[in-house]
């Protein structure tokens, strides 16, 4: 039996990586009541809009499925996150509070590794850079000190003018 996320309610969906703690199960299944609640709090904190708690995730526009993913993954995260790509396809305000999500799960200590092709989002969002190249890291950089035409040019396979890969 196979679990489709699109057709799970928003709720079911919230609490996805929540289910096991006490807080919400019952031996035998779960406290909806809480669900409920712990779901609401996230909608609320994620500005999920949603007609229903019990309406369908796939109902959702994508920029409301992302911000209630963003924000269920980060209630779970304390060391380290990994994203791909989490703004694409997303309006600017989408994108933009998917962003503000992970930097302040970053300021938290959480240790964020973002994977994306997106130039502008890598150098706003990154502490240090790794580009990669047919699976290689062909240049690391401090964000401090990161130049966005070498690591464009990294990124197209190319080499520097310097020789420098």
């Amino acid at each position: 039996m196979t679990f489709d996320l699109n057709n799970a309610s928003v709720a079911d969906n919230a609490v996805l990586r929540h289910y096991r703690r006490d807080e919400f199960s019952t031996g035998l299944g779960l406290d909806r009541t809480a669900v409920a609640v712990f779901a609401e709090r996230l909608v609320a904190s994620g500005r999920v809009r949603t007609r229903s708690l019990d309406g369908t995730v796939g109902e959702l526009s994508g920029g409301n499925q992302q911000r209630l993913l963003a924000h269920r993954e980060a209630a779970v995260a304390d060391r380290v996150m990994v994203v791909s790509h989490p703004t694409r396809g997303l309006d600017v305000l989408a994108a933009q509070e998917v962003q503000s999500t992970l930097i302040d799960l970053r300021d938290a200590g959480c240790a964020i590794l973002l994977i994306s092709d997106d130039l502008d989002e890598i150098l706003l969002m990154s502490d240090r850079i790794a580009v990669m190249y047919e699976g290689e890291v062909v240049g690391l950089f401090d964000s401090a000190e990161a130049d966005r035409d070498r690591i464009g040019i990294l990124m197209g396979g190319q080499q520097d003018t310097d020789g420098r890969p």
